[in-house]
C-alpha cells in the first residue's frame, strides 16, 4: 500500500479502537483509491469521540463550536445537553450546529426545556419539573432521536 498514515511500522498496526485488521485493510484500499488514484482531496480525519464523563453546565458551555480545534479533529466540538446527557453533535451534525446556523442556539447548552417546549428564542432555563406530559414526551422523543436515529455519541452526564 502506498498509504501508511495509520500504521507506525511494517506489521505493527496503530488502529483506532474497534477497527479490525480487515477493516483497516479496507480503509487503506479506499484511501488509495480515492486519494491517490482519483486524486480526491482529504476533507476530514478519523477520530474517536471522547470518553463519557461527568460534566458541569459551565464545562458544556465551552463546546459551542467557537472553541479551539483539538489536534485529532478538523472542527471544534459541538455538544448539546438533553435529559442529563451530553451529546457530541459534531459527529454527523457539525454543519447543522456550527456557529451561524439555526441549531447553534442549542450548542454548548442543556437544551432539554427548549426542545420539550419547542421554544427556541433563547435558552434561558434548565427547569423541567413543570413540563406537561406532552412536553416530557417531546423531550424524550428528541433524546431518542439524538441517541438512536442520529447516533450522536454521548460524551457526558450533566452534574448540576
Amino acid at each position: 500500500h502506498r498509504y501508511r498514515h495509520l500504521t507506525s511500522s511494517p506489521g505493527a498496526q496503530n488502529r483506532a479502537p474497534g477497527i479490525s485488521a480487515v477493516e483497516m485493510d479496507q480503509l487503506e484500499q479506499w484511501i488509495n483509491k480515492y486519494k491517490y488514484e482519483k486524486e480526491y482531496p482529504v476533507v476530514g480525519k478519523l477520530s474517536t469521540p471522547p470518553a463519557r464523563r461527568p460534566m458541569t453546565v459551565e464545562e458544556l458551555a465551552e463546546f459551542n463550536g467557537a472553541g479551539a480545534v483539538p489536534e485529532d479533529r478538523v472542527d471544534p466540538p459541538l455538544y448539546v445537553g438533553i435529559k442529563g446527557k451530553v451529546y457530541d453533535v459534531s459527529y454527523g451534525g457539525f454543519d447543522m450546529y456550527k456557529p451561524g446556523t439555526t441549531y447553534n442556539i442549542f450548542a454548548g447548552k442543556d437544551s432539554s426545556r427548549s426542545l420539550a417546549t419547542m421554544q427556541f428564542d433563547e435558552i434561558k432555563s434548565r427547569k423541567i419539573d413543570d413540563l406537561t406530559p406532552e412536553q416530557l414526551k417531546t423531550m424524550d422523543d428528541w433524546d431518542i432521536k439524538f441517541e438512536t436515529k442520529r447516533f450522536y455519541p454521548i460524551v457526558g452526564d450533566l452534574t448540576n
